[in-house]
């Protein structure tokens, strides 16, 4: 099978570089994806700066003006994707940082992994938005909270209350998959990203009416984020063998989204 869809997710499965040929341009209003880290020994595995600059510029002539690009990346080799950016003259606007707390040290000398990176490039996000605010929560039911710094110039800082939830930030805390969604795809894909981390980036990158494209959707946990909110969503894999897992995390994703529907109606 060379393409699944269900509704406003489509997958296509091929190389990459081909089958975004097929997609318009200006047609992407958000890219969210999580690309191999180049940190294992499997030859799928293995980045360089050629290889970002590659996936980038098959990328770029799809996005609409303005359209960010959230990419998670390996805490060795992140740098990778930024001189890639450079060479191609994409803007660079920071990272974010998804913190799991549930890491480990590769050996005696190396602190617990605790955290991944995401590279933002491209244009704005949207902290401000409902979507992105409810997923977050206040570490104090006070209205103000007040923390004294010790560094200096920096007297103390002030969250102000939002009946929608906090601004979104550059640092997302939340566990890694739960036994049942680690499950689902163990057996073909092992790094898979939790469908809440993916629903809290999905959200900060791209607004109602969207699309979202990943172009390394794996197991699909940016295209099921991007049901689970509402928008549409293209994806890309080599491998036809996640399609199963794919269409059983989309239509999961659906059924809360349907619920709110005809509970509405």
């Amino acid at each position: 099978m060379r393409e699944w869809s269900d509704g406003p997710v489509r997958v296509l499965v091929g190389r990459l570089e081909d089958r975004l040929q097929e997609l318009g341009p200006a047609s992407i209003d958000a890219v969210v994806t999580d690309p191999p880290y180049g940190d294992g020994e499997a030859a799928w595995d293995r980045t360089s700066v050629e290889f970002h600059e590659a996936w980038l510029a098959a990328v770029l002539p799809l996005l609409k003006p303005g359209a960010p690009i959230l990419a998670f990346v390996s805490r060795r080799h992140g740098w990778q994707l930024y001189a890639a950016a450079d060479r191609l003259g994409v803007a660079t606007r920071g990272q974010l940082v998804w913190v799991h707390r549930q890491g480990f040290s590769p050996n005696p000398g190396h602190p617990r992994i605790e955290h991944e990176p995401v590279v933002w490039l491209g244009g704005d996000l949207r902290p401000g938005a409902e979507e992105v605010r409810r997923q977050r929560s206040y570490w104090t039911p006070h209205p103000i909270v007040r923390r004294n710094s010790s560094t200096r110039g920096f007297r103390e800082w002030v969250y102000r209350p939002h009946q929608a939830g906090p601004l979104g930030g550059t640092v997302f805390e939340a566990a890694r998959n739960d036994v049942s969604e680690k499950a689902a795809g163990s057996a073909v894909r092992t790094a898979q990203k939790p469908l809440g981390v993916m629903t809290y980036f999905v959200a900060l990158a791209c607004g109602p009416g969207g699309v979202v494209l990943d172009p390394y959707c794996g197991t699909g946990a940016t295209l099921a984020a991007a049901r689970r909110l509402g928008l549409s969503a293209i994806g890309v894999d080599q491998d036809p063998d996640v399609l199963p897992l794919i269409q059983r995390r989309v239509s999961a994703a659906a059924l809360p989204l349907l619920e709110a529907l005809e509970a509405s109606t």
